[in-house]
């Protein structure tokens, strides 16, 4: 892993904003995988290049 302990969104996929019904994910690779509410994603260590990906969706009302 180039960055561990870093968090980043997942490479070669886009963000999408979504609501989890239920069910279980299923880790390939990742030491930890979590979805959170927006107003959450500021109280993580983000990867330099997902920086804006994290500033864009603060952005979206």
């Amino acid at each position: 892993m180039k960055l561990p302990l870093k968090w980043e969104f997942p490479l070669r996929l886009y963000p999408f904003l979504c609501k989890w019904t239920g069910g279980l994910l299923a880790i390939a690779e990742h030491a930890q995988a979590i979805w959170v509410d927006k107003s959450e994603l500021q109280g993580y260590d983000w990867a330099e290049a997902d920086l804006p990906i994290v500033r864009e969706l603060l952005d979206i009302r």
